[in-house]
């Protein structure tokens, strides 16, 4: 088909990799060469949010032993993938097959995280999955499918739930009407849903939390929930002014509701609303469309099943997403990123900014020529001179972190990797979305490199003996369990104020 052609070259010529890919990859580094999944060393802390992107992306680096070849060929194969799945299981036709590909490689939301080195591919090949399923496969095994599938969307990203929530909560009531047994149907969402049970059993045993750190660092802050719901609105109008057709599409996906033979696209787009209000919610993200891609490619699955097959309906809407993606920033068709606006310019005053601009001439696709390996940063420059006797303090974690040797400590006082500040309040006054900075508490870094607990508050110095203890001691060493209790339930937190140093 021309137009998955086309998406792939257009996907191609926008790729890159993130600073925040390559966090997950040094615990992919780790986890390959046999230290464990970890991210310091000796010290079990999940950072990353997505454990079925990690685990592929680790299956191929063990191979590969390339983490940029890793992160875009993972990238480009699964974002083509969720394309055919849209176009053969979804589509009513080739060309308003065609005609949907072509509006969705015309935004900025879904194109940049096609590779990025980010779960949203994957999240999007599931979600394509799932709606055919959902639609196309009402038999007595749908459930346990749908449940399966819904376990791997959790494990994943777990908010990427909220928009076949509604669906799957339908399909099981369904069940429970047709087949009238409540034990028959627990039994299968108990099987449906047990690869997400033995993932939380092994993260509580080994890690000692059921939530990751990155969620802890990012969902744990004290910023007043008002402030937050005021950056998830500045979120959305980022996408109106930088991406415009993103929210236009998510906002068509209503149409299907009044198109014939569309009973069942109620649940998605219930989902869909879900979805925003948490974005909003939680204060959007900083990297401007991200929590847009999955609503988004939703919301193409929903319209192009729904919308007329007419020649003159697939002509309107390619030529019409084409024009609207071309009023964008930075159009997707024909970028070669020689016209990037400088670093400074692509973060706006709300701290939302276009990562893949900001990115880009370090580790865009593009850029790769003999004898230049991808990416070129200070950060990687910086990570290779490291020192294993010591603990550095870093913002950006992941180019430093995943090229330092394997036993420096690095400190990020955004709190992603490091389980004590995660536990700690946010700086409110210097914070934006994804970056809430904890102050480091008195004597952490000698305390880091040291064996001897030197932090000079007391509740922080408690509280980082439990710590400790679950993320450094041995998996059974006694009191162990009873420190991951104290951790889960705020108790070790306790009493710790904002002027904790």
């Amino acid at each position: 088909m021309g137009a998955l052609l086309v998406a792939t070259m257009v996907i191609l010529r926008n790729a890159w990799a993130s600073d925040d890919a390559y966090i997950t990859m040094r615990t992919v580094d780790h986890f390959c060469h046999g230290r464990g999944l970890t991210w310091n060393p000796g010290e079990r802390v999940q950072a990353y949010t997505h454990p079925l992107w990690m685990l592929l992306l680790s299956a191929i680096y063990c191979v590969v032993e390339d983490a940029y070849a890793t992160l875009i060929g993972l990238g480009v194969l699964t974002s083509v993938a969720a394309l055919i799945v849209l176009a053969r299981c979804h589509a009513r036709n080739f060309a308003m097959a065609g005609a949907m590909i072509l509006v969705l490689v015309s935004t900025r939301s879904f194109v940049d995280y096609s590779t990025s080195g980010l779960e949203n591919p994957l999240t999007h090949l599931l979600l394509g999955i799932y709606l055919w399923v959902f639609w196309e496969h009402q038999s007595r095994r749908q459930l346990l499918i749908l449940t399966l599938l819904t376990s791997m969307l959790v494990l994943d990203r777990v908010d990427a739930v909220l928009i076949i929530l509604p669906a799957t909560v339908t399909v099981t009531v369904r069940h429970l009407v047709r087949e009238r047994s409540v034990l028959g149907v627990l039994g299968v969402l108990l099987i449906g849903f047990s690869p997400v049970f033995l993932w939380e059993v092994f993260s509580l045993f080994y890690y000692g939390s059921l939530i990751p750190n990155t969620a802890l660092a990012k969902l744990n802050t004290g910023i007043p929930r008002l402030e937050l719901v005021e950056q998830g609105f500045l979120y959305l109008l980022d996408s109106i002014q930088r991406d415009p057709l993103t929210l236009l599409v998510i906002g068509m996906s209503g149409t299907a509701l009044m198109m014939p033979g569309q009973t069942c696209a109620w649940p998605i787009c219930l989902g869909i609303g879900l979805h925003l209000v948490y974005v909003v919610m939680i204060g959007g993200d900083f990297m401007s469309g991200r929590f847009l891609s999955v609503p988004l490619f939703a919301s193409a699955l929903l319209l192009v099943r729904s919308l007329p097959t007419l020649p003159s309906s697939t002509t309107v809407l390619a030529v019409g997403g084409l024009a609207l993606g071309l009023c964008c920033d930075r159009p997707t068709f024909g970028f070669d990123g020689s016209e990037l606006p400088s670093k400074a310019n692509t973060r706006g005053k709300d701290g939302i900014a276009d990562e893949q601009a900001f990115w880009y001439p370090e580790s865009g696709l593009l850029t790769a020529s003999r004898g230049r390996s991808l990416p070129v940063s200070k950060h990687r420059t910086e990570g290779e001179k490291g020192q294993p006797d010591q603990a550095d303090e870093v913002g950006a974690a992941g180019y430093r972190g995943f090229y330092s040797p394997p036993d420096v400590y690095l400190l990020d006082h955004n709190a992603l990797v490091d389980p004590l500040l995660s536990r700690l309040p946010a700086r409110k006054d210097r914070w934006r979305p994804g970056h809430f900075r904890r102050r480091i508490p008195k004597g952490y870094t000698k305390t880091l490199i040291g064996e001897t607990n030197r932090l000079k508050d007391p509740e922080v110095r408690e509280l980082y003996q439990d710590v400790r203890l679950v993320t450094r001691g041995e998996l059974l060493q006694p009191g162990r369990l009873s420190a991951i209790w104290r951790l889960a339930t705020g108790q070790s937190a306790a009493g710790i104020r904002q002027d904790y140093l």
